[in-house]
């Protein structure tokens, strides 16, 4: 479990059109895609994974993504467990979780952004001391901030301060970018990592942040001369909306191919009609994965943090996506998503969440009874409606990840029939809502 992740091979086994099935080994570990990546953002979202994937089925739910402050007292204490337990013959017995899930542990250097998140980064014995100290500076400067005019202030030397920090050690003092950029590799590998995720900044609206990332990216291959080492992409919701730096992005994983590409885009909402910009520039983006990988088969493409976009996405370019173990990927500025997502229930076919209030409406208009028949939903079918809502909660999770695990068996089998295009047709007749999201799948 201590070796460095260093070994990736990809197969592509089957294709149609943009849609493909791939076979690949990372740090010895399968990993067959397409996949669903389930994002772990804290230890009750860990103990729920872990427990789904040791009692049911979930083949394709074969990876996850989880903050390095998260796996530090998750993942990292139960290799250290797996690794003093021994058989008769005195071998390590192997943990079935580890064995079978492909990690990623996640640098989140955009919790810097969120003081409500610098808990996670003070609290944590690996946060890097650079780090470390921006936080403590962001928040004694936050604290004195009071009247209306003195906040508006602290947000504006806020931001002016996120972008100093990664293009100072760019531009001034280079030497501790690298030793941030390793500093981060090794908590990941001490966290159990099966891939690196370089330590980026989050892109703005700005291109001095795109070139930030891009020295990130340079700095972590020359650092780690390894396969698993990603190419990762940060960007915030306004980046979509210039051109010039998804036209970067693209050029950039054209000209400098790695086996993993990660990009992961803060609080995607692409539903709002005023949003022409960042839609196209969504699409094009798809498109140029979606080609890249025709040409390139041997690479794989991970977008994170896709929410409602993530089964349009998956079919249209991606080879795994992720979103939380609600599905809600918005993060709100005071610590929680704008959608209130407590005992919200994921609609298999509506492909959207419903409210509890909704949810048991429809029970009753089903003579009391869950109109889905997954594993989880199969477990509480007696009288759903009498659970009280905070009991709820857990089932929800669970059916989500679970009818996850259906969408992508389903995908596969379109894909080895050679139907993808079935996919459309499932969001133009069922998901009403995410109709304008057809146009991610191209029809070639």
């Amino acid at each position: 479990m201590s070796q460095n992740p260093s070994e990736i091979s990809i197969k592509e086994v089957e294709r149609d059109r943009c849609a493909r099935i791939t076979k690949s080994t990372i740090r010895r570990k399968v990993l067959e895609t397409p996949n669903f990546c389930v994002q772990l953002k804290s230890h009750s979202d860990y103990e729920l994974f872990y427990n789904l994937r040791l009692n049911y089925k979930t083949e394709h739910l074969g990876s996850i993504t989880i903050p390095y402050f998260v796996a530090e007292k998750t993942i990292a204490p139960l290799i250290r467990t797996s690794e003093k337990q021994l058989d008769m013959n005195l071998n390590p017995v192997s943990n079935s979780f580890l064995q079978n899930t492909v990690i990623g542990v996640d640098p989140y250097t955009e919790y810097m952004k969120y003081e409500w998140r610098f808990k996670d980064i003070l609290e944590s014995d690996l946060t890097p001391l650079l780090v470390k100290q921006y936080a403590r500076e962001v928040n004694t400067r936050g604290k004195k901030a009071i009247t209306k005019e003195q906040l508006k202030d602290f947000k504006l030397w806020k931001t002016a301060r996120y972008r100093k920090f990664w293009l100072s050690s760019m531009n001034d003092d280079p030497s501790s970018l690298v030793r941030l950029i390793a500093n981060y590799f090794d908590i990941e590998q001490k966290c159990g990592a099966d891939y690196f995720i370089p330590s980026c900044p989050v892109i703005d609206d700005t291109d001095e942040m795109l070139q930030a990332t891009i020295t990130v990216n340079d700095k972590a291959k020359a650092i780690k001369k390894v396969d698993s080492v990603a190419t990762y992409f940060l960007l915030a919701f306004e980046a979509l909306s210039e051109t010039k730096i998804i036209k970067g992005i693209i050029n950039y994983i054209t000209d400098n191919p790695s086996k993993i590409t990660i990009i992961k885009i803060k609080n995607l909402d692409l539903f709002q009609p005023n949003n022409y910009t960042a839609f196209n520039n969504y699409v094009g983006l798809l498109r140029e994965v979606d080609l890249i990988k025709r040409s390139d088969p041997e690479r794989l493409f991970f977008n994170l943090e896709t929410g409602y976009h993530a089964y349009p996405t998956l079919v249209a370019c991606s080879d795994s996506i992720s979103t939380s173990v609600r599905g809600l990927d918005k993060d709100g500025i005071f610590g929680r998503p704008k959608e209130h997502a407590h005992s919200q229930w994921f609609h298999p076919k509506l492909k959207v969440h419903l409210t509890h209030s909704e949810t048991m409406e429809m029970v009753k208009l089903n003579a009391d009874t869950i109109m889905d028949n997954c594993p989880a939903c199969n477990e509480i079918q007696t009288k759903p409606n009498l659970i009280i809502k905070d009991n709820w909660n857990p089932y929800t999770k669970k059916h989500y990840l679970l009818t996850w695990n259906s969408f992508v068996s389903e995908i596969r089998t379109f894909i080895q029939s050679h139907e993808i295009e079935k996919t459309r047709n499932e969001i133009m007749e069922d998901a009403v809502n995410l109709r304008k999201f057809k146009d991610f799948i191209p029809t070639y």
